[in-house]
């Protein structure tokens, strides 16, 4: 027997599951003629269909006349489920790159970053983890891998974690602190150190979803070097807010990178203009952006030019 019914939780008042579709399969009737207005024992019921991220479990219990029943129903909202198996789109939010997405799912960041669906981000953003808050990232179909193993046997398997690369280089008065130890200290638990390279370049591989860090480094007999570093905060270099933050970085004072294009910002511009020999306009021109987004994105390729001036 199959029933419309309108679930409610506490009289009068309508559950914000009402309405679902519940079937309910009732005992079986007997040929006596006075079981027909007798009320059916209990019976099971069954949700055949729930608001998405619900998780509920239903129960009924007998009523007079036997077409109604009275169903209790416990749910409860579900967290997301990075394991599931259908492509979906992620809203990024402040501090998530591609790489830290694609941690909690489960995948490799290339694989995510060149799935086909992500074609129209990858027009608007050269590098895959300088994203603005947002943007929308296609999380692909999880693919089932087959593994042949011998039977009576103990296998074990190991998941591949993708770890992402820090990167910074240290310079004083235009010259790189070459050859100093570091100590790096992810989330105030992990502690990585290692000593910059000839070019001033400090690289460690970082968890993927690591937010914060401190980089201490020593220059004995000058005193400690402290750098607070926020991971994945730097927005696209298409962007306003991505040009500031790369400014900052440079020794160049933007202010805060909030995307507002104002004096502050343009002074920084002509400042490093005039610095790197490019027309000095105090305007983010496509040379401009460039030669910004080489100093910045692609350590040790290239000095800057008269970082005295």
């Amino acid at each position: 027997m199959r029933r419309q019914c309108a679930a409610r939780r506490g009289r009068g008042t309508r559950s914000p599951l009402a309405a679902c579709a519940i079937t309910m399969s009732a005992a079986p009737r007997t040929a006596r003629s006075d079981q027909r207005r007798t009320a059916p024992e209990r019976g099971a019921v069954a949700v055949s269909s729930w608001p998405s991220g619900v998780a509920a479990r239903a129960t009924s219990t007998a009523a007079t006349p036997h077409w109604i029943r009275r169903v209790k129903i416990n749910a409860t909202r579900t967290p997301p489920d990075y394991n599931r198996l259908v492509p979906i789109s992620h809203r990024v939010e402040e501090g998530e790159g591609t790489t830290s997405i694609s941690e909690k799912y489960g995948f490799f960041d290339r694989t995510v970053w060149s799935h086909p669906d992500n074609a129209g981000l990858r027009a608007r953003r050269r590098d895959m983890n300088a994203l603005l808050p947002g943007d929308e990232l296609v999380i692909p179909d999880k693919r089932i891998k087959e593994v042949s193993c011998a039977t009576g046997a103990s296998h074990r398997f190991k998941r591949k974690g993708i770890p992402a690369k820090y990167r910074v280089r240290l310079v004083s008065c235009g010259k790189p602190l070459a050859d100093l130890p570091y100590e790096l200290v992810i989330d105030g638990g992990l502690k990585i150190t290692g000593r910059s390279d000839a070019q001033g370049v400090v690289k460690s591989y970082v968890p993927a979803g690591a937010r914060r860090g401190v980089l201490r480094v020593d220059r004995s007999p000058r005193p400690l070097l402290v750098i607070g570093i926020s991971f994945g905060r730097v927005g696209p270099i298409e962007e306003v807010s991505g040009v500031q933050n790369r400014l900052n970085n440079l020794g160049y004072d933007c202010g805060e990178p909030d995307g507002q294009f104002n004096d502050r910002t343009r002074a920084a511009l002509r400042l490093f203009q005039r610095r790197e020999d490019l027309t000095e306009t105090g305007e983010i021109d496509d040379a401009t952006r460039e030669r910004i987004a080489t100093l910045h994105d692609n350590l040790g390729s290239e000095a800057p030019r008269n970082p005295a001036i």
